[in-house]
């Protein structure tokens, strides 16, 4: 017999609708079954007491009264009641159903807009600003170079020195005739590095995710955040979303400065976010996770120090406390990451993706 539905109140109408209907032909099929009173022999039911006699005949009289009052009547009834509450639970069930699904399709159409492709332009522009602060970044750090004392013994002649131009001190590059400050030249490796992780990716997550490079996506409160790489699973699933942001660091003193930045920046965009499962294209089960974002650092100049790590790791931890969304952090060095195959980065990001809330969530791969 159908159960009742109170999880959903045109649910619950059509289901006793339901129950009403099979109340009707149940009930008729239990009485006509029940026959095993009305076949008692008289010669049996003339050997009981008084007592049995009596009860068996009012028995036999009550349940012939209910039959001729009952039979059709009650069945009929209860039949096209049941039906009425299910055509109207139903009716009522396809409005709300409709209105449901055009709020349902809105916010698929919201989700897809917020998701759009970034333009060229948008994307250099994020990637000169990046590059800009990073050598304006590595600039402050680097100590300031002493005056050479001039020599008593010389015959008074000294070189010119060389002035550096005002606002970018020490930003100075390899070609700085045609590239005086570095900008362009970080850029281009940049750009290789971009490519060459999406190449990785696309042969990496195959099937189960989609990647996407330089994804333009607009929060509910309309900023805008260009992801370097999304994957996204191909339509409803149980895949998690994963953006993944890559930040190129000149020296060790910025790692734990960008680690921080990022994972601000970044875990702002990932609240919008599907978590899910994560794809790690082993056998098995694969490990759900909360975390919707990855940042991957790559250092030029790394050094693999237990303090720096120790400083990045409890960064993370507490970074990761405090936000709505948990961010992985992958800090490696340029030439392994210029060595690292599809299934390498693969590793290292299913494991910064899909750490234990109790871990620090980064990983350190020099």
């Amino acid at each position: 017999m159908p159960q009742f539905d109170f999880g959903h109140f045109y649910k619950f109408i059509v289901s006793a609708g339901l129950v009403l209907v099979a109340t009707a032909l149940v009930v008729p099929w239990i009485v006509f079954q029940s026959t095993g009173i009305l076949t008692i022999p008289k010669s049996e039911l003339d050997g009981l007491t008084d007592t049995a006699k009596t009860m068996i005949v009012e028995r036999q009289s009550g349940l012939s009264d209910f039959q001729d009052w009952a039979f059709p009547g009650l069945p009929l009834a209860l039949g096209t009641v049941g039906f009425g509450v299910i055509v109207l639970g139903l009716m009522s069930w396809h409005k709300r159903q409709t209105q449901q699904n055009a709020i349902d399709d809105l916010d698929l159409e919201t989700k897809r807009a917020a998701f759009a492709d970034a333009t060229q332009l948008e994307v250099d522009s994020k990637l000169r600003d990046e590059v800009t602060e990073e050598l304006r970044a590595e600039a402050a750090t680097t100590p300031a170079v002493e005056p050479v004392p001039d020599d008593p013994a010389s015959d008074g002649e000294r070189e010119p020195s060389i002035q550096t131009p005002p606002g970018e001190p020490g930003l100075s590059r390899p070609g700085a005739d045609s590239d005086p400050s570095g900008v362009t030249s970080l850029m281009h490796r940049m750009r290789d590095w971009e490519v060459s992780l999406f190449e990785r990716l696309e042969l990496a997550y195959t099937g189960a995710t989609e990647p996407r490079r330089n994804v333009r996506m607009t929060t509910g409160d309309g900023r805008v955040y260009i992801l370097d790489a999304l994957l996204s699973p191909d339509g409803e699933s149980e895949w998690g979303q994963l953006a993944i942001e890559l930040k190129a660091v000149s020296t060790a003193q910025l790692v734990v400065p960008r680690i921080r930045d990022a994972m601000t920046r970044i875990g702002a965009v990932a609240v919008n976010l599907k978590p899910g499962l994560v794809y790690t294209g082993l056998p098995g089960r694969p490990p759900r996770t909360t975390t919707t974002a990855v940042v991957m650092l790559i250092c030029q100049d790394f050094e693999a120090g237990q303090r720096l790590r120790s400083s990045a790791e409890a960064t993370v931890r507490e970074l990761n406390s405090i936000m709505q969304v948990r961010v992985g952090v992958i800090v490696i060095s340029a030439e392994s990451f210029e060595n690292a195959d599809a299934t390498t980065l693969r590793r290292l990001i299913t494991r910064a993706w899909s750490s234990r809330g109790d871990e620090g969530q980064l990983v350190w791969h020099p």
